[in-house]
């Protein structure tokens, strides 16, 4: 298909109408900002620039099944307009096979949507939200800093819409939250110290329990992605014949003793592209 597609790059004609829908000035208000900074359109914006312009007469095209490449699906697709090519972009969305709140088809979809911003972008359209000039006087009328928490517990200053209220009560929480978890831990590390520099068999025994206490944490986390990484493959074991299952299993078993990452990733796309081909 794409090989007779090629000949088609660059020679779409718009209409007056087309280039007005689609070349129109950002609606600032529909503009959203992540806490690191970066300000984006929501992807059903970009999607109604589409079809208020071509109506159905457009599709993005995947290449192929989403790949899993450490804890990002990649997934690119074509832009095909009136039945010719305009472009090409891939798509990625970070995915944890030990996130119960995102399944696998909800990451595919978000690697879908960042494929089609991207794919606009590459056309021209909302090119406003990549100059900087642009950026920096929106994020001057509609947007804030603040002091907040990352995904990492790291205390940092984060971005957020002045507007935006139920972000702020959220954060608020998060910090308080925080603030008390690290109240509480230096009261024990005082109490640690405390015991330690005394010299008595209480501070050694306290050195001995926070050690324990450490491996114990580091051994609980493991353990909760291998059982997570093992319920994502047993659920792909019933989609696939027993003998291919077990076929491309055997080099990595014994798999309750896979806790290599990169292992874990490899077993699991090999998984997913012989379920992809038993559908076919």
């Amino acid at each position: 298909m794409l090989q007779k597609l090629i000949p088609t790059c660059g020679t779409i004609e718009l209409t007056k109408e087309q280039k007005k829908i689609l070349y129109a000035p950002v609606n600032e208000e529909s503009i959203e900002i992540r806490p690191d900074g970066l300000i984006y359109l929501p992807w059903t914006e970009y999607l109604s620039r589409l079809r208020n312009a071509f109506g159905m007469n457009w599709a993005i095209v995947p290449q192929g099944m989403p790949k899993l490449i450490d804890d990002f699906i990649l997934w690119g697709f074509y832009l095909v307009i009136q039945g010719k090519l305009a472009g090409y972009a891939i798509g990625e969305q970070e995915y944890h096979l030990t996130n119960k709140k995102m399944s696998w088809g909800d990451a595919c979809e978000g690697a879908k949507s960042n494929a089609l911003m991207r794919l606009c972008k590459g056309i021209g359209i909302s090119l406003e939200l990549w100059r900087p000039s642009f950026v920096k006087r929106w994020k001057e009328k509609y947007a804030e800093t603040y002091w907040g928490t990352d995904n990492h517990g790291n205390k940092k200053q984060l971005w957020r819409k002045k507007s935006d209220e139920k972000v702020q009560q959220k954060q608020a929480a998060t910090r308080g939250k925080h603030e008390d978890n690290v109240k509480k831990d230096l009261e024990e590390l005082g109490k640690f110290i405390d015991e330690a520099m005394s010299g008595t068999k209480q501070g050694q025994d306290a050195s001995h329990s926070a050690i324990n206490k450490e491996e114990k944490a580091v051994t609980q986390k493991k353990t909760r992605k291998t059982v997570g990484f093992l319920e994502s493959i047993e659920q792909l074991k019933s989609k696939i014949d027993p003998e291919t299952f077990n076929q491309i299993c055997k080099p990595y078993a014994p798999l309750d003793k896979l806790h290599e990452r990169t292992k874990q990733v490899e077993l699991y796309n090999k998984l997913r592209e012989a379920q992809a081909f038993a559908l076919s």
